[in-house]
């Protein structure tokens, strides 16, 4: 066969794959998947930050990568039980009181109900939807704009304490709406609403794992969580009182997590303290602690199973009562500001406020508006003693 011949076979044959090719292909799921993969729009790799990306989140550990654990230690955060608060006697009573008849008992069947759900509670979700709902109290309090909300990432916090670490993400917290505290709180505490403007700071977060997985990770967890809630209640107690009297504040509960795989609970206090000689962890000037108050595998027995239950429920009321006492003191201190502002003296007009500019007061025209702010301040400021909090990181 010469060169020719050649030429002319190799030719027929692809003319031939073609038309073979050119035939409708069999309507399969495989080919189907194929044709959707092929018709899909190319996506582009982004070169721009994601919206939701802070300097803390940036080229940082993770809450599930190994390194999390050091940095948090780097950071000043321990998940030691060797530093005690010093209201663990009041805390612990409190945990362990008596259910009231709005948060009633299980039977038996429940019990065995639960002991059948813990075998498929494979992953964190089913842990929280099949028996965190069963043995939680509603967080519904009639009157209160308090309710829960579930994963939301704290993308607003950036402090020492989130340093190298991506932005906290409790699996539920219990919290007030941002409605229910003083206007424009979020000009002066920004750290107040870590993941919406829409909601504040909880006292109470909970993280879940599935049933055959250890506590290790999820009490890591929220050693992160609490150490930025009793940070944002320090900014607060700050901003009110000034960090002259942070003594009444140091080695006191201003957070309550709940560390949860469906049998294995874990309930921890969380407080903060100085650290004046800088030796510990750095050169951080205040540590943030976790106490673990409740640590015992729930799923022995129906007795046990009862202790464990009535521990959660009192938790969800303790951070309940933080929340409340932390938006009792801001509004305290909000109506005193507004009081010390009506009774501010005008400005009178003499010659010397003429030269500073200063207008003259309206008293005689029969009105009496509110008075106006120093001209450097901001908009929204409403008075002489409103200043943003700061913290000496």
């Amino acid at each position: 066969m010469d060169v020719t011949d050649k030429e002319q076979q190799t030719g027929s044959s692809v003319r031939q794959s073609r038309r073979l090719s050119a035939k409708r292909a069999p309507l399969t799921s495989t080919n189907l998947r194929q044709l959707t993969r092929e018709m899909a729009p190319k996506r582009k790799q982004s070169t721009e930050a994601s919206p939701e990306t802070t300097l803390s989140n940036t080229n940082s550990e993770t809450t599930t990568t190994k390194g999390f654990g050091r940095q948090l230690d780097k950071n000043g955060v321990s998940d030691s039980d060797f530093v005690v608060p010093s209201d663990l006697a009041a805390i612990t009573e409190s945990l362990k009181k008596e259910l009231t008849l709005d948060s009633p008992t299980p039977d038996l069947k429940k019990f065995l109900y639960y002991k059948q759900t813990l075998r498929f509670a494979h992953t964190e979700m089913k842990t929280q939807c099949r028996i965190w709902t069963n043995l939680a109290n509603d967080c519904y309090h009639e009157g209160e704009d308090y309710t829960d909300y579930h994963n939301h990432s704290w993308t607003l916090l950036d402090n020492l304490t989130t340093n190298g670490i991506s932005s906290a993400k409790p699996d539920i917290v219990e919290a007030f709406r941002a409605k229910s505290y003083p206007p424009d709180l979020g000009d002066v505490l920004p750290g107040m609403f870590p993941a919406s403007p829409e909601w504040a700071m909880p006292s109470l977060a909970v993280e879940f794992k599935e049933a055959k997985i250890g506590l290790p990770r999820a009490d890591l967890q929220c050693a992160y969580d609490g150490a930025l809630m009793v940070r944002g209640a320090m900014e607060a107690y700050i901003y009110m009182y000034g960090e002259d009297t942070l003594d009444q504040f140091w080695d006191k509960t201003k957070a309550i997590t709940i560390a949860f795989n469906g049998d294995h609970l874990k309930i921890s206090a969380h407080f903060a303290k100085p650290n004046p000689a800088r030796q510990y962890r750095g050169d951080h000037k205040i540590l943030f602690y976790q106490y673990a108050i409740v640590d015992r595998i729930i799923a022995s027995d129906y007795d046990v199973f009862l202790d464990g239950l009535k521990f959660i429920r009192n938790a969800q009321e303790k951070g309940y009562e933080l929340a409340c006492d932390l938006r009792r003191q801001l509004w305290e201190h909000y109506t005193e500001e507004e009081a010390a502002r009506a009774t501010t003296p005008e400005t009178p007009l003499t010659e010397d406020n003429v030269a500073m500019n200063v207008p003259p007061s309206p008293a005689s025209e029969g009105s009496t508006p509110p008075p106006k702010a120093p001209e450097n301040a901001s908009r929204k400021t409403r008075g002489p003693t409103r200043k943003k909090a700061r913290v000496d990181k």
